[in-house]
């Protein structure tokens, strides 16, 4: 008769579970997870401030915003890992919880019955031995009600992370096609040898002169000279910038940049140092009128230019474009061509 009684409970008991979750299990894999995503995103923000700095471009800012907006992603990924983690952790102790109430029950059903004696088994106690059991069956229900809506609410935070993972499904999708861009651009800008800028500058072939010269046939087929490889170099530069909004004081190549600033980046580039307002980049060699070289400065007292050698200058208008020579900018006062990369001075013509 005990026995059949205490069966109920002990199938209960068996069938529950302990909820306790193994060494290493889902929760545990999950935040190590989380944590590989966290450590490969810093890596890759590293890497893409790095690429802001040496790779500059439209299709570079693309680029870097499109890995901004991967990191944003990353990063909610990997919450929603540690979210559910903390789901599956809440949902394994209810359950323990759970299991622990039940085996108390259990426990104090045999102790009831074997404190109440053999008086409880015999046919005048088998009523009260049906109702002690009745009771606890009901607080063991009881138990199970719990459990069951405890676990209703960490289901449904189940539920709704799932609901956040399908809706970012189509933006990972479009992430990943900005992304392939992204790589093919890089590829692009990485091809061939030369420095950055020769890639960027696609179309710019030189040749070393003797003397120190270097022979440059620009994007437009026409051929020019510069005077040295650094003036080259800061000529590849400056015509990676075309298109380039013009910004008041503005620094940052492929997103804004002002007269002064662009010459200094392309420099820069180059190896070169330049001060930061135009009239200070009067430096280096005075060039005579008419002699100008690619890469040579074109200043005034509020403007300076680039120099292309062919009868025309890059200068950041709105946006950086290229323009023909001249002396006069709207009533500013002339300064001279110079050329940053040779010392002394020489009289101008």
């Amino acid at each position: 008769m005990l026995a059949l009684l205490i069966a109920p409970l002990q199938a209960l008991l068996h069938s529950f579970g302990t909820g306790v979750m193994p060494v290493g299990g889902p929760s545990t894999q999950l935040r190590q997870a989380s944590e590989v995503m966290e450590g490969v995103r810093k890596q890759s923000a590293t890497a893409t401030l790095e690429l802001d700095h040496q790779w500059q471009s439209a299709a570079a800012s693309q680029a870097v915003e499109s890995m901004e907006a991967l990191h944003v992603d990353s990063d909610r990924v990997s919450d929603r890992g540690v979210d559910i983690a903390a789901v599956t952790d809440t949902a394994s102790e209810i359950v323990n919880g759970g299991y622990t109430d039940l085996a108390a029950i259990l426990d104090s059903f045999v102790e009831t019955t074997t404190a109440a004696g053999p008086v409880l088994l015999s046919p005048v106690g088998w009523p009260a031995l049906t109702q002690l059991a009745e009771q606890h069956l009901e607080r063991a229900v009881q138990v199970i009600d719990r459990v069951r809506h405890d676990l209703g609410g960490e289901t449904r935070k189940l539920q709704k992370l799932a609901e956040l993972q399908l809706s970012d499904q189509q933006k990972f999708s479009d992430r990943d096609k900005q992304l392939a861009k992204m790589q093919q651009s890089m590829a692009t800008a990485s091809a061939g040898s030369g420095s950055a800028e020769d890639a960027a500058a696609k179309g710019i072939t030189s040749e070393n002169l003797p003397g120190g010269g270097v022979r440059l046939t620009l994007p437009n087929g026409k051929v020019v000279t510069a005077p040295n490889e650094k003036a080259a170099n800061a000529v590849r530069a400056a015509l990676t910038q075309q298109g380039v909004p013009y910004v008041w004081g503005g620094t940052s190549p492929g997103k804004g940049l002002d007269c002064s600033g662009l010459t200094q980046y392309s420099y820069r580039q180059a190896g070169v140092e330049l001060p930061r307002t135009a009239d200070q980049q009067a430096i280096g060699q005075r060039v005579p009128e008419g002699q100008a070289m690619a890469g040579d400065l074109v200043v005034w007292d509020g403007h300076v230019a680039m120099a292309l050698g062919d009868g025309t200058l890059i200068e950041a208008g709105d946006p950086v474009g290229i323009s023909p020579m001249r002396t006069d900018n709207i009533g500013m006062g002339y300064m001279g061509i110079y050329r940053p990369t040779a010392g002394g001075s020489a009289a101008a013509a």
